[in-house]
């Protein structure tokens, strides 16, 4: 449920920004973890803490006892409790179209996911899932779960894409101006073997959904191929977020955690980025989906 009036991420509507710059910035701390002894069987109180944290925060870090979540059918139904509507299968997801996340050996021809950074060990740069969807199709939620994790390395950060947008709007509205044209990022098309599997997608970074209301952001730091408009406008814009995501100072509004198996974070698909391991038996599930948390 909405706590404003208007539209806050109208650059002109002040009045409606600041009522809801206020909400956000009296509610900050991300680090609480929700327990949850019975992930079969969720009680009212427990969704309720997990709605909450996602309305405020945009994410909530959890704990299943156990790990009896490891058992990925347990984990889908886990999911299906807390509300989230079309599990969104992608090109390289399970047959149940939950993708396991853990590396692969790239010598194996088998499968094509040892060509795609997040099944390796190598870092992970701040991104939103699903950044290569249209605009109007975007993945709006999203689980991690760790099954197992890494022996070293292999650390998670997590921003509410809400601060960023507060802190480059107070710095220059210009910024967020930028960001929310329609031709602000184009990811190139995927092509693989010389066949084109999706086509190259322009969009902005900062949208609000017009299904809730609410911003969203669609965003990679990788520099590889990504097309930005040659302005000055854009080139300002670019440069101010990249600076925010440096964290050259350890920002206290990122959440870092090397999840430990039974972990796992719940999110409107929040900008995040993972450290990098080698320890090849590490597993994460993860689920994307249509709808927000809580909707």
């Amino acid at each position: 449920m909405k706590r404003w009036q208007g539209d806050p991420f109208d650059i002109e509507n002040t009045v409606a920004y600041d009522t809801w710059r206020s909400w956000k910035l009296a509610n900050t701390a991300v680090d609480q973890i929700i327990e949850i002894d019975d992930p079969e069987n969720l009680n009212p109180v427990t969704i309720t803490k997990i709605y909450a944290a996602c309305e405020t925060h945009n994410m909530a870090l959890f704990r299943a006892a156990d790990n009896q979540l490891a058992d990925r059918a347990a984990f889908r139904r886990f999911m299906s409790a807390l509300g989230f509507r079309n599990l969104r299968g992608h090109l390289l997801a399970d047959d149940d179209d939950i993708s396991t996340i853990t590396p692969v050996d790239p010598s194996d021809r088998k499968t094509m996911k040892g060509e795609y950074i997040p099944y390796t060990g190598r870092a992970l740069s701040w991104h939103t899932d699903g950044y290569y969807h249209k605009a109007d199709n975007p993945i709006r939620s999203m689980t991690l779960y760790c099954a197992q994790q890494a022996s070293s390395g292999g650390e998670s950060a997590f921003i509410d894409p809400d601060i960023i947008y507060i802190r480059l709007r107070d710095q220059n509205p210009d910024f967020v101006r930028a960001l929310m044209r329609p031709d602000a990022m184009t990811v190139p098309a995927n092509t693989l073997g010389g066949s084109e599997i999706r086509p190259a997608r322009t969009g902005p970074v900062f949208m609000t959904d017009p299904a809730s209301g609410y911003l969203s952001m669609r965003y990679t730091a990788r520099t590889v191929s990504i097309e930005w408009p040659d302005d000055a406008q854009m080139l300002s814009a670019r440069t101010a977020l990249e600076a925010l995501l440096s964290d050259k100072h350890g920002d206290p509004m990122i959440l870092r955690r090397r999840l430990s198996a039974g972990e796992g974070i719940i999110c409107n698909n929040v900008l995040h980025k993972r450290g990098e391991f080698s320890d090849p038996t590490r597993v994460l599930y993860r689920g994307r989906f249509s709808n927000r948390v809580g909707d």
